[in-house]
């Protein structure tokens, strides 16, 4: 079954998803962030099939979020990008709701190096600080979004709100 493409959807979610929304892209993501950055290193850890990890990988860099770095002894490590690295805080909020509602104990923990306490993903808003969920956001149409998708949109949240009341 061929993969549908979501990079001509105007949403920026499934645009990110495009590119890292296979499963394996986001565990390949998780190893080089904790070192494991060979190609036979990620294999073994993951456990991932040789043609399995060379399509993530191409997808990967296709994609800005990695790149093949060369050295010296004629072998390469992969790199995380600008854009792998801004990836960081999304793995966090996955391991985060994997720990609250999956795992009786967390299977592993993440210690913020600053203050030594073990952290999870709070998602707050850029400009007052209050926590963000569902229940304080509503989406408009951007400034990237054309007619008519930018019309769907602000006529399925006006229905949406009609129906709550």
């Amino acid at each position: 079954m061929e993969k549908v493409s979501f990079a001509d959807m105007p949403c920026s979610m499934a645009n990110t998803l495009d590119i890292v929304g296979e499963w394996w892209s986001l565990l390949i993501i998780r190893d080089i962030f904790i070192g494991i950055n060979r190609f036979n290193s990620l294999r073994d850890h993951l456990g991932i099939a040789r043609n399995m990890l060379q399509r993530r990988l191409q997808r990967l860099d296709e994609g800005g979020i990695i790149y093949k770095y060369p050295l010296q002894n004629g072998h390469a490590e992969f790199r995380l990008t600008e854009a792998g690295v801004a990836l960081y805080p999304v793995l966090l909020a996955l391991a985060s709701w994997g720990d609250e509602w999956l795992a009786e104990k967390p299977p592993n923990l993440f210690i913020h190096d600053a203050c030594g306490n073990a952290v999870n993903a709070t998602v707050v808003c850029n400009h007052c600080g209050e926590p963000l969920g569902s229940h304080n956001i509503t989406q408009e149409p951007g400034p990237s979004m054309l007619e008519p998708d930018a019309s769907r949109l602000r006529f399925l949240i006006k229905e949406l709100k009609a129906a709550e009341k």
